[in-house]
């Protein structure tokens, strides 16, 4: 087993689990506890790499406690400096509790975590009462160094953009595989496809690949496709990536079909082998509802943003990530903000410049002028609803350019 996947497995088996984060953070105050603990516990590491983080604050702001990322541990309490502990050198951990007399007769209890290590002198972590935390990352690193055959980080802030040409393209293949496997493509869906395609700004050479493969009639196996994600796609990115995959899947089909696509087998085969949950699907159509609800009923800022409130938290319970909308690097801001707060995630898309923005497709407005006269309206008060009209017409516009060729 990999480290990083060990951590995510097994971190809140040890330790108290509403005082673990398991990254990627969700919410604008996981975000700031991630960088906390990155300067604070970590010294200064990229908060990218990650990949728990288990906080003994009192108020949860993350400056203490113990910080996990594929290759290294950090520990810190309170008023002392961190300590850093190589993972692929533990040999072995051993926890101790002695009895201490002082000079009055009285005793107490003190305790020790003595961290054995190949090649370099052992780590000793000292405490002068009993903890469980030092009894619970004893047991926690003994079992990580039986279990765990490669100790590697990765970044999870990976989005598909960065990947490799490779990856990209198993991506693209899998929508392309999902639109034909019925043996129709109906317009919306073609236009779904094309916006995605423009929006990543694909280079000539993966553009010509693509194209061919959407005009031929063989389709390779979605099987080997996902086996390339899977090694071309960072370990700690995988999940946002894979959650971005399946929405931008559903966000292909119109949009009353949205309730009828979970059920396909052919969906739920790609669901499942993606790692996505039910909950996670429902949190996806919810976002595309609260698109369309903002288009069509010209909700407020104030009304957008409390709606997006809500959705973090269904979001937080289904381990849904908000992030998983931006995976593409394509991020508009309705305030200037980049994949940061609630508000930004009104107009994150997987897929382009605005796949995500569904109000536009799956509300069956897919012509230009019907967009355009949306957006023209002289009662527009809404930035929100102005930036996912104006990225939806810039999708559309790359859909119909793509139809064309």
């Amino acid at each position: 087993m990999r480290s990083e996947e060990f951590i995510r497995e097994n971190v809140t088996k040890y330790f108290d689990d509403s005082n673990v984060l398991i990254t990627p953070a969700k919410t604008d105050k996981e975000k700031k506890k991630v960088v906390n603990a990155a300067q604070k516990i970590a010294n200064g590491i990229n908060p990218a790499f990650i990949a728990a983080i288990y906080d003994t604050t009192l108020l949860g702001s993350g400056k203490e406690g113990i910080v996990f990322t594929g290759e290294k541990l950090f520990y810190k309490e309170a008023f002392e400096a961190p300590v850093e502990i190589d993972l692929s050198k533990v040999v072995e951990v051993e926890y101790l509790e002695n009895k201490i007399v002082n000079s009055k007769g009285k005793e107490s209890i003190e305790c020790d975590l003595v961290i054995k290590l190949e090649e370099s002198d052992d780590i000793k972590l000292h405490k002068g009462y009993v903890t469980d935390t030092l009894k619970a990352l004893g047991d926690f690193l003994n079992e990580l160094a039986n279990e765990v055959s490669e100790t590697v980080s990765t970044d999870h802030q990976v989005i598909l953009t960065d990947c490799s040409d490779e990856a990209i393209l198993a991506y693209l293949k899998i929508v392309t595989n999902f639109i034909k496997h019925d043996g129709k493509v109906e317009t919306k869906e073609y236009v779904s496809l094309a916006g995605l395609i423009g929006g990543l700004q694909l280079g000539d050479k993966l553009s010509d690949e693509l194209r061919k493969y959407r005009n031929s009639a063989e389709m390779e196996d979605n099987d080997s496709l996902i086996s390339t994600l899977k090694r071309e796609i960072p370990e700690g990115s995988q999940s946002e990536i894979f959650q971005g995959l399946v929405n931008d899947l559903i966000l292909t089909t119109p949009f009353e079909k949205y309730d009828e696509v979970r059920e396909e087998e052919y969906f739920k085969d790609i669901q499942e082998k993606l790692g996505v949950t039910d909950e996670q699907i429902d949190v996806f159509i919810k976002k595309s509802e609260q698109d369309k609800k903002i288009i069509e009923e010209r909700t407020t800022d104030k009304e957008a943003k409390k709606m997006w409130e809500e959705l973090a938290g269904i979001a937080g319970a289904a381990g849904a990530s908000l992030a998983a909308f931006g995976v593409t690097g394509v991020v508009v801001g309705a305030f200037g903000e980049l994949g940061l707060g609630t508000l930004a995630f009104a107009t994150m898309s997987t897929g382009g410049l605005a796949l995500a923005v569904a109000g536009i497709t799956t509300a069956g407005i897919v012509g230009y002028n019907g967009v355009k006269k949306l957006s023209s309206s002289k009662t527009e008060d809404s930035i929100i609803r102005q930036t996912l009209l104006q990225e939806a017409i810039k999708r559309h516009e790359m859909g119909m350019a793509d139809c064309k060729i």
